[in-house]
């Protein structure tokens, strides 16, 4: 099973700021994960958290009050152990020398 994430399904969802700032494209499968910046690709996996982390919101009320909601929890993680590869996403342009 393959999934992509897209900035518009995220801010569709209520995950993301419609401000936010798209830095690349993941590409999950069961096991490994793909994540393409600009014209570098870097190749993980997914591995277990040892402790969930809790990811939260802070809300401040008219009265001033501070409320924290808790948004969704961590259990995954992606590790990322090398180094980027470049990719070629355009046809290159042939080069032209001019003879003398």
């Amino acid at each position: 099973e393959r999934s992509r994430t897209s900035a518009a399904a995220a801010v569709a969802a209520g995950g993301l700021r419609a401000d936010a700032v798209r830095i690349g494209e993941l590409t999950n499968t069961t096991r490994n994960s793909t994540l393409d910046i600009g014209s570098h690709r870097l190749v993980g996996r997914t591995a277990a958290l040892a402790r969930p982390i809790g990811v939260l919101k802070k809300e401040v009320k008219s009265d001033g009050s501070v409320e924290w909601r808790v948004v969704g929890i961590l259990r995954e993680k992606i590790v990322f152990n090398t180094r980027p590869k470049p990719i070629l996403k355009k046809k290159p342009v042939p080069i032209k020398i001019k003879q003398k």
